[in-house]
């Protein structure tokens, strides 16, 4: 390479450079300016002070609308929010100390730092929440799910900081005490799934919460410390809320799952209604059925009734097939998908490999093959359409992803404000879930 070409190649490599780099400043400072990056930016955030003073002012700015939602392609959330493990004492839950009743002022000393403790993380869950599933395509979350959750951080925050500064009135301070993490350990659980997220972090957890939180705030007020009391009074009518946004986005996935695997079904009987089945048969034996026998479509094939025991029998086999298919609760693509892949019955019953020869155009198998992609369910909505009702599929998420038992008894009044009624929670109550 001559010099004059060397010299071009070396420019060429540094506008290339300046190039990238630009381009990754330019994303840097779009995400900057995304709902997306600042909640990752809280997320990483280890003081919790900071963290909080943080979400108060990307709280102001989201609800200005002088952030865009933005994505979480640029900066994933952290596996683990930053946290300062110098500063507080995190030991395994088992081996924390009894936090005691409220009777004596070391009692409520670690009563109110375990508060402190839990609303700490708490803000994490919050933004997690956001920056994790907020923008993921497999949701298609409207904006009115971050306006939720942007929310419960913020109230999140204030009661971080309304704690602390009562935990330090009364003469003890944040770290002084022994912690455990097991808020975030089940939240880092249920980080593949927003609906067990939903269902375990919001719905469970918090619901646990307003159960408790009125014998804690009797308990201070009978030991003298009404001030405390009143702190909490007022954290509890704003932890409803939060179980109730659980309750909300969880029903609204629900619906839309449901939504989808309807229109889905609809379209694809649509597509496929001209597209006929294989012929049931090729033996010689069969040959004068088999020619007079008339073509079956898709919608026939996916009828609930099976056919008549006057149809061929090999006919008859793969309508089975379909019927079972649908009675198993399998989506509408995927009995499509199953039946057009089924064996090819023959004459006696028995099963043969499918044809090896390419198949025809317009044929059930390859219109089926053309009904995937875009319109297939997502793992969680073909999970969800499984349930009847939104507190069925309920059931099975905490059953799935909760290890312990529901205890009552059961904060009744406040559970139903926050339309998390007794249906939800009664047929797993002291069920041992593991």
């Amino acid at each position: 390479m001559g010099r004059e070409q060397l010299q071009e190649h070396e420019d060429l490599s540094l506008q290339q450079a300046q190039d990238a780099q630009q381009s990754q400043e330019a994303v840097q400072a779009d995400h900057a300016d995304s709902l997306m990056g600042q909640a990752t930016a809280i997320l990483r955030q280890s003081d919790p002070q900071i963290k909080a003073a943080q979400t108060h002012r990307v709280t102001k700015l989201w609800e200005q609308r002088q952030l865009v939602a933005g994505t979480t392609a640029v900066g994933e959330p952290p596996e683990r929010p930053g946290r300062d493990d110098s500063k507080v004492r995190v030991v395994a839950p088992g081996k924390m100390p009894a936090l005691g009743k409220g009777g004596s002022l070391a009692s409520r000393q670690a009563i109110l730092h375990s508060l402190v403790h839990i609303e700490s993380w708490a803000v994490d869950l919050s933004w997690d929440a956001v920056a994790r599933f907020g923008s993921d395509p497999q949701y298609a979350l409207p904006e009115a799910f971050l306006d939720d959750f942007v929310q419960v951080a913020n109230d999140e925050a204030s009661h971080f900081q309304q704690l602390q500064q009562r935990l330090e009135a009364i003469g003890s301070s944040y770290g002084a005490l022994p912690v455990h993490d097991g808020l975030w350990e089940s939240a880092a659980a249920t980080a593949h799934s927003l609906p067990a997220r939903l269902a375990i972090e919001s719905c469970v957890h918090e619901a646990r919460g307003l159960d408790r939180l009125p014998h804690t705030i009797q308990r201070f007020r009978n030991s003298g410390d009404g001030e405390s009391a009143k702190l909490l009074e007022k954290i509890y009518q704003e932890e409803i809320a939060h179980c109730a946004a659980g309750v909300r986005w969880l029903t609204y996935l629900h619906t839309q799952a449901l939504t989808a695997n309807h229109s889905q079904e609809h379209n694809i009987k649509q597509q496929l209604q001209n597209v006929t089945l294989p012929e049931p048969c090729s033996s010689s034996d069969s040959s004068s059925v088999s020619s007079s026998r008339p073509k079956q479509s898709v919608d026939v094939a996916l009828d609930v009734q099976p056919k008549s025991k006057a149809c061929h029998p090999c006919e008859q086999n793969v309508n089975e097939r379909c019927f079972t298919m649908a009675a198993n609760c399998m989506s509408v693509t995927e009995s499509i998908q199953a039946a057009a892949t089924v064996m090819q019955p023959n004459c006696d019953g028995h099963e043969a490999h499918a044809a090896s020869e390419p198949e025809a155009k317009g044929s059930f198998s390859q219109a089926a093959k053309g009904t995937s992609g875009s319109m297939a369910l997502h793992a969680w909505q073909a999970d969800a359409v499984k349930y009847a009702t939104v507190e069925e599929w309920f059931h099975s998420l905490v059953r799935a992803h909760f290890k312990g038992s529901l205890k009552p008894p059961f904060n009744e009044e406040a559970r139903a404000a926050a339309g998390f009624g007794p249906e939800w929670y009664l047929p797993l109550s002291s069920v041992i879930l593991q």
